[in-house]
């Protein structure tokens, strides 16, 4: 809009300039996420402004309001002389803020082990900018990333990158003496326009003099993506599904699909999702408008007021704005008579509307870099080390471009190394040393993710034989570590006529052959042992040599046969003993001889031959001169049995790609049975948090045998067989009602679609199916299998109410209806355990095989193989892998079985959630149950049944005490909540009314107020009446809800405390809805050390 000829409405300070300058036109433009800019046409007396001095000074511009002027503080960037006149000349300039200097500045560093919030700030003090002139705003926690890399980008591409990643956003707030950096992640942060925040809309011929108006307004609705799932791999839980995904009220088909989704647990993929849609949906409705307010600003809230549609009259938030004003008078010579000039155009999106950068809509220079080919680094390690390795294999390497790393343990992530075979403790295993170079790739060319894939030689590190001369050479040689001085070596040398197989052990070296070992020589072999030789053979040794065998003993020959020895010379048999020769026997000795026998010994001879006997001596004595010496016994000494060989360790079997693996995502789906007991780490998982009904309901006697057979399995490895069985059991325990009086309700189609995740309605309310298959619910068993109820005189509904208390059974209307047919007429009595038995047997015999279950059955036992449950991703077992299990038994009591009487929906809560035996889950939930093993949430105690039971008792009477002394207009209605807390810093009590909401409220006093929307920690839904359903036409925002203002407020007083520690009691007097079940939820996410136990009454 214009003004008169001789205002002023614009001016320049530039602090390190002394003369004036005068600005004759401006042009603004900024947006939310994106630096701003200003060019300035500005007029100066003086004729040669030091421009290289002012470049990098501040500078301000002021447009002045008559109560609220704003100001436009940046940096002069850029500076430029025009036309220089009789008095002015004129200079062009350029502001932009602090931010935009980063462009300037480019960088490749490696961040380890810090948050995003951690490396922007770095980013930012290593190019000036202090923690004074960035305002950090996030609600949501922050996420730790391993290895984090700047490669071939300028410090603000990569700062803006990491924004975008974690759905961060920024603007600026301006003063006259700065700019200060606000970086937020909610609405919250946006602040309204300083003074009157309404503007009125006026068409141009309605302009009103003097008043601030919005004259030019246009909405606009955009087809966006309506969901956002996220993908990703983690190696260290390879059979976990790393899915996130989030999704909005309608057009959810158009899905956002992406992998890699950089996230390392569920629920961090379902936050990336949600603020991914979020991004998308905040495109989806915008405004475009003119205006003459000069206090309109990027990231400020306004309210449109007396437009002719009424929808358009809501609060807004300027998300890009372009501001462009003239003065010619201040030239004074040469002027128009035109006056100054001022408009302002902008964008902007319902306030409501929670805002995050786009992912798919940001400029390409903050998409992640990427590498295209490989990289080679150096091996690194820790001072002292020459192999320096995890449990994984991995290493540690710098690469060339890294100027800060100091090549040790801290220059890099552990990176994974690429080896020829890699099986499950079995395939190939080479580690590169510290020292060696390598070949590093990048999965899906991402820096974050590198890969090890070979090794290079180099002028350092040389080839083992000098080349081209060994050419022919092939060898695996290693070297000893640590300090070197020796080798293994297996060597092939193809040199015609040279060929070799070379084998080099330094120290020991040995061979294990389960059956034959065959070794074939066509010429000789040379065998040199330097000390002992030792051989154990286990049944016959045969040796045959073809010509001569010699045989040479430096000391003693001995030899033990247990059996005959039998040796035969072709031709002559010489021995020669150079002392003493001694042949004892133990019964005769023959010698036999074809032709003459001679023994001699000094001048005597005794000649056997064919004629005759001839003895010869100096004397010759019969029966005289003495007894005969005998001959000496053998001793000889015992072989030495050899070293056993070592065995090896064949490795296990590699984990089937089976139904539940990672490849296939399985849907949400629950048996209705109570089930048995799963295994004691899941079972004690389930009651780290308890959320469960009335306490009138009598505990059925399954629960009781069920918490003791718990109990003593508690310090025992969990067994497979119970959960298999317990799977079994729940799905055969569902009677079929009258269709089915026998309860042979499990065909096999019918087995096929209850383990194929297609079973019962205890799907999300989203899937289509669910009420379709809600019409199938029928009955729960897990009564004592001899119980006979009395149901004689009893209405329909007293039998339902009666059958499950007596028994544990849910039964429908019909099935109520059907049993009075089947009532004995005599006794009035019915065995109901006969029907589920036969049923059982029917069902187990398919069951027993059915691959879903084996695959059920796989998943398990890695789980209780891995106690500290990497094989299911860990984290807060409860939250992580029953919470929708217990969202969804909520909604299979209260809707799905809307015909149950009230009583019998609280003990069926009941007995769903509090019951240890009954872990309401079965097929795919049962696994993600499992993924608590060995987590759970830590420093929790484990309440017993009567623990709770007396705690729900005391905080009942303390809410009827708070009741009665309500006002008579409030005792009668609404919803008590009482909170008992033990943390340090907060109060021991804190009590609410769903009535009760502000401090002007009657009896106001006491009680708990609803916070301001901005200061929510938790984000309450829109829940039908029923408690269950969200987003339907009657559904309302539970924000009234006792159980979120309690939580919210404590959350509040807590603040990013995540490691408070403590626990609360809460209870409220009616069932927690969808909402406040997904709150609570929430606070055990957010404060995982504190112990909550949520009670509700009748």
């Amino acid at each position: 809009m214009s003004s008169p000829a001789n205002h002023s409405r614009f001016a320049l300070q530039v602090p390190a300039l002394d003369d004036e300058v005068r600005v004759v036109s401006f042009q603004y433009q900024g947006a939310l996420s994106t630096p701003f800019e200003c060019w300035l046409d500005v007029a100066c007396e003086r004729r040669d402004l030091p421009l290289a001095d002012l470049l990098g000074k501040s500078g301000v511009l002021t447009l002045f309001d008559a109560r609220h002027p704003r100001h436009i503080h940046g940096e002069l960037v850029q500076l430029t002389q025009g036309a220089i006149g009789k008095r002015f000349t004129s200079y062009r300039m350029l502001l932009r803020p602090k931010i935009s200097l980063l462009g300037l500045r480019s960088g490749m560093r490696i961040f380890q082990d810090k948050t995003a919030r951690q490396i922007i700030t770095q980013v930012l003090k290593d190019a000036g900018i202090t923690d004074q002139q960035v305002r950090w705003q996030i609600q949501s926690p922050p996420l730790q990333r391993e290895y984090c890399v700047q490669y071939r980008e300028t410090d603000l591409d990569f700062v803006q990158r990491l924004l975008v990643e974690e759905g961060l956003f920024y603007h600026f707030e301006h003063s006259l003496s700065g700019h200060v950096l606000v970086i937020a992640d909610s609405n919250s942060v946006f602040q309204p326009l300083p003074g009157r925040a309404v503007l009125p809309y006026r068409s141009r011929s309605g302009l009103v003099s003097g008043e601030e108006s919005i004259y030019e307004f246009h909405s606009q609705q955009q087809l966006q993506s309506g969901a956002v799932t996220l993908r990703d791999y983690g190696f260290q839980k390879p059979a976990n599904s790393l899915e996130g995904s989030a999704s909005a009220s309608d057009f959810d088909e158009l899905q956002h699909y992406r992998y890699p989704g950089r996230f390392q647990s569920p629920a961090q993929g379902r936050a990336f999702g949600q603020a991914q849609l979020q991004g998308h949906q905040a495109q989806r409705a915008s405004v475009t408008l003119e205006s003459d307010c000069v206090r309109l600003a990027v990231g400020r809230r306004f309210s449109l007021s007396q437009h002719g549609t009424q929808a358009f009259n809501q609060e807004y938030v300027v998300s890009s704005l372009q501001v462009e004003g003239r003065q010619p008078q201040v030239l004074e010579e040469g002027a128009s008579e035109e006056g100054s000039h001022f408009g302002v155009r902008a964008q902007a999106i319902p306030a409501q509307t929670p805002y995050r950068p786009c992912p798919t809509q940001q400029n390409p220079t903050q998409q992640r870099p990427r590498i295209s080919g490989v990289q080679t680094a150096f091996v690194t390690g820790p001072k002292g080390e020459e192999i320096y390795t995890d449990q994984h294999g991995r290493i540690k390497v710098q690469f060339h471009w890294d100027r800060e790393g100091k090549r040790n343990e801290n220059s890099s992530c552990w990176l994974r190394l690429s080896q020829a075979w890699a099986g499950n403790q079995w395939g190939a295993q080479a580690l590169p040393r510290i020292g060696q170079e390598v070949i590093v790739s990048f999965l899906n060319g991402d820096p974050d993710r590198p890969l090890v894939t070979g090794a290079l030689y180099n002028a350092t590190t040389q080839p083992p034989y000098n080349l081209p001369a060994n050419k022919t050479r092939t060898t695996l040689k290693s070297q000893s570590s640590p300090g070197a001085g020796g080798y293994n070596e297996l060597r092939l040398d193809d040199k015609k006529g040279s060929e070799q197989i070379f084998i080099h052990g330094q120290k020991d070296v040995e061979l294990y052959v389960k059956n034959d070992r065959m070794d074939s020589i066509d010429h000789d072999r040379h065998r040199i042992v330097i000390a002992a030789a030792k051989e154990k053979v286990g049944q016959d040794y045969s040796n045959k040599t073809g010509a001569n065998r010699n045989l040479k003993i430096g000391q003693t020959l001995s030899q033990t046969v247990g059996g005959n020895v039998q040796q035969k010379a072709g031709q002559n048999w010489l021995q020669q003993v150079g002392n003493e020769c001694s042949m004892k026997a133990g019964t005769s000795v023959v010698l036999d001889a074809g032709m003459s026998v001679t023994l001699k010994a000094g001048g005597g001879t005794i000649v056997l031959n064919p004629s005759g006997v001839a003895i010869t001596g100096t004397m010759v004595r019969i029966n005289s001169g003495g007894g005969a010496g005998s001959a000496k016994s053998a001793s000889p000494t015992a072989p030495q049995p050899p070293k056993a060989v070592d065995p090896g360790n064949p490795g296990a079997t590699m984990p089937a790609l089976g139904a539940s693996a990672r490849f296939k995502q399985q849907p949400v789906e629950f048996d209705e049975s109570k089930g048995r007991a799963l295994d004691a780490s899941a079972v004690k998982t389930l009651e780290k948090t308890f959320v469960h009904g009335s306490a009138s309901a009598a505990p059925s006697k399954s629960h009781a045998s069920s918490n003791q057979a718990n109990s003593n399995q508690a310090n025992k490895i969990p067994s497979v067989a119970p959960a298999v069985t317990a799977l079994t059991a729940s799905l055969a325990r569902v009677q079929q009602g009258e269709a089915d009086p026998a309860g042979k309700v499990f065909s096999p189609e019918r087995i096929d679609q209850l383990l194929s995740g297609r079973g019962f309605g205890g799907q999300m309310s989203r899937h289509s199916g669910a009420r379709d298959e809600a019409a199938q619910l029928r009955e729960l068993g897990a009564g004592s299998d001899d119980t006979v109820v009395d149901l004689s005189g009893l209405t329909r509904e007293q039998k339902q109410d009666t059958v499950f208390r007596q028994t544990g059974y849910f039964i429908s209307e019909e099935t109520a209806e059907t049993l009075t047919h089947n009532i004995d007429s005599g006794a009035q009595q019915m065995v109901i355990s006969d029907a589920v038995a036969e049923g059982e047997a029917n069902a187990r015999a398919y069951i027993q095989d059915h691959p879903a279950v084996k695959a059920y059955t796989d998943n398990l036992e890695s789980a209780i193989a891995d106690p500290e449950g990497s094989a299911y991703g860990g984290g807060p077992g409860l939250v992580a892998g029953l919470s929708e299990g217990a969202r969804q038994a909520n909604n299979i009591l209260t809707v799905n079985n809307a015909k149950m009487s009230a009583a019998l929906k609280d003990a069926a809560l009941d007995e769903l959630l509090l019951d240890t035996g009954g872990l309401v889950l079965s097929g795919a939930p049962v696994v993600g149950a499992v993924r608590g093993v060995g987590r759970g949430v830590p420093n929790t105690k484990v309440l017993t049944k009567a623990e709770r039971l007396e705690i729900q008792q005391a905080l009942q009477t303390r809410v009827d005490d708070v009741r009665v002394g309500l006002p008579k207009k409030l005792r009668g209605s609404g919803n008590v909540g009482v909170a008992q807390l033990d943390i340090p810093g907060l109060p021991t009590e804190l009590k609410a009314h769903s009535r009760i909401n502000y401090p002007t409220d009657k009896d106001a006093d006491g009680f708990v107020h609803l916070a301001d929307e901005s200061d929510w920690i938790f984000k309450p839904k829109a829940v039908d009446p029923d408690n269950v359903r969200v987003g339907t036409p009657d559904a309302y925002t539970r924000q009234w809800d006792t159980e979120f203002k309690i939580l919210n407020d404590v959350a509040l007083r807590l603040g990013n405390n995540r490691n408070a520690a403590g626990s609360i009691n809460l209870f409220t007097e009616r069932l927690t809805c969808t909402s406040c079940t997904d709150v609570i939820f929430d606070f055990k996410d957010r404060y995982p050390n504190i112990q909550l136990n949520v009670f509700a009454g009748e």
